[in-house]
């Protein structure tokens, strides 16, 4: 029944609602929600947003490739490693093709399993402003490197002539093409996600020559956008066209493998933007003062800067040690616990400390408590402004005694700490962690190790 009712609900939609999607250039087609994959860059880190923590790998060997004669720009080894954007691309020329391969196989786990980048861009220069000039790429996969399944493209572009070797595209109305997110030279790094679990039906996969859990090759071929090439619906693709010069064509940036992960990243949003509090040690030895400060204001909430006491008074009022060192573990839950809002439930974000002989199980104890979510326990409203904070890292250090960092993030494979059996910490692999140190001459602020 409830089969039946989802599938006559999704019948009116379709029937009923024929105008649904905004016209061509409004960047609301049928398409508008395709997933897409930071990638950073290589080249210029520091003016893109992070490498998705999702990336497991990128194509590690070139293993064939053909473009036409005439197509100069860039080597096949381009496509190797993270995306370098713009200028660092291999053109593949009208038709042209690259096969990459991986050092491990491509599997198809929940969400999308790959990755592809080219070197589109945002018009902002010559109307129609606002479109992509991106070159694209059909996507195919292989067990063997002989025998490729291709990914079902869509082209909606109600174009019915080549659109020229400059035009551009509205994005949303293509579907599972290379190229269709931008990753050009104004800081976007967006790479075209790509589900194995969409290609079951293709023959190769259903008599078996392509194992969909042991992809090893990845082919990216241009699409001569002139109406001559064909989507999986037999729609003509069109993208710009004739591209008969040094760097026509595609331009193939990167590709990786993706793997379905758990991700806790205190105080970034949606776009990569970070809110998380600031604080750096103001002296040597106040690395506990800057860390439990930071941690005390995440706790305090939004706007984050409500919690104002200094490290100097922290540092005298809590440090019950030596002048000169840094505050032990006694010292930093003492000023933890004594300077967290006074509407917060007296166990709630009740920090203990615990020393573990192996390093990977204090790892783990640290992430687990990090994920445990305080609101399952105490409703919002009673002083718990964030259901998740940090966890306080500290090391023994000769000169100052103790140097304290904030552990923010994290990747792992499985959920670090389940609701329903807070106090049990699973067997888990971890990927990497996002931490704060606020050290002088320290790691420095949201750093992500592995």
């Amino acid at each position: 029944m409830k089969a039946k009712t989802t599938l006559f609900m999704v019948l009116v939609i379709f029937l009923f609602s024929p105008f649904a999607y905004g016209d061509y250039g409004d960047w609301d087609g049928p398409y508008s929600e395709d997933e897409w994959i930071h990638g950073g860059n290589r080249l210029d880190p520091e003016n893109y947003p992070p490498m998705d923590p999702r990336i497991m790998g990128w194509a590690t060997e070139v293993m064939d490739y053909w473009r036409p004669e005439g197509i100069n720009f860039g080597t096949p080894d381009l496509v190797l490693g993270q995306p370098g954007g713009t200028f660092d691309v291999f053109s593949l020329g009208d038709g042209g093709w690259i096969t990459v391969s991986f050092d491990q196989a491509i599997s198809n786990g929940p969400g999308p399993d790959l990755a592809v980048w080219e070197n589109g861009f945002i018009n902002v220069s010559v109307p129609p402003l606002g479109m992509l000039f991106g070159e694209l790429m059909f996507v195919e996969v292989s067990t063997d490197g002989v025998n490729f399944a291709r990914f079902p493209s869509v082209c909606l572009n109600p174009t019915t002539e080549p659109i020229g070797a400059f035009g551009c595209i509205d994005p949303t109305y293509y579907h599972y093409v290379g190229g269709k997110h931008p990753n050009g030279n104004d800081a976007r790094d967006e790479g075209t996600a790509f589900d194995l679990e969409d290609l079951q039906d293709d023959p190769l996969v259903i008599e078996g020559t392509v194992d969909l859990n042991n992809i090893l090759y990845v082919k990216l071929i241009d699409v001569i956008g002139d109406g001559s090439t064909f989507d999986s619906l037999g729609n003509p693709m069109w993208d710009p066209y004739p591209t008969q010069f040094g760097s026509g064509g595609a331009d193939a940036d990167a590709v990786c493998l993706l793997k379905d992960v758990y991700v806790l990243h205190l105080g970034i949003d949606g776009e990569g933007g970070d809110f998380f509090p600031q604080e750096y040690a103001e002296e040597a030895y106040y690395t506990g003062p800057a860390a439990a400060k930071q941690t005390l204001r995440w706790i305090y909430g939004d706007p984050y800067d409500i919690y104002t006491e200094s490290q100097a008074n922290l540092y005298n009022t809590y440090h019950n040690g030596t002048p000169g060192q840094d505050m032990n573990t006694a010292d930093v839950r003492t000023l933890i616990q004594d300077e967290k809002p006074t509407t917060t439930p007296s166990y709630a974000y009740n920090f203990s400390a615990k020393a573990d002989d192996e390093e990977d199980m204090a790892i783990k104890r640290f992430i687990h408590w990090c994920d445990f979510n305080v609101q399952s326990y105490y409703p919002s409203g009673t002083g718990i402004n964030e259901p998740q904070v940090p966890s306080l890292i500290v090391s023994n250090e000769d000169t100052y005694g103790y140097v304290w960092k904030t552990l923010r993030g994290f990747v792992t494979d499985v959920d670090p700490c389940d609701d329903d059996n807070v106090f049990t910490i699973p067997d888990m692999t971890v990927y990497g962690l996002w931490l704060n140190d606020p050290a002088i001459g320290g790691l420095g602020y949201n750093v992500y190790v592995t």
